[in-house]
């Protein structure tokens, strides 16, 4: 006897937005602005360059191009 799972609906962009901004509030403990302001910032509060991940730096420059 086969069983099938039953298919998940896919989510509307308001919902995927909406699982992210909740996502960053309930795991990092986040406001959007927080996470927003790290992710664009280069650098330390003593003016050092801040160094980002591989995976980072290729979504950042991913995002810059478009």
């Amino acid at each position: 006897m086969l069983v099938y799972n039953k298919r998940v609906p896919r989510l509307s962009f308001a919902q995927k937005l909406d699982a992210m901004i909740k996502a960053i509030d309930d795991v990092v403990k986040w406001t959007l602005c927080e996470f927003l302001c790290h992710l664009f910032k280069l650098t330390n509060d003593d003016g050092t360059d801040i160094h980002r991940s591989p995976k980072h730096a290729a979504i950042m420059s991913q995002f810059l191009q478009r």
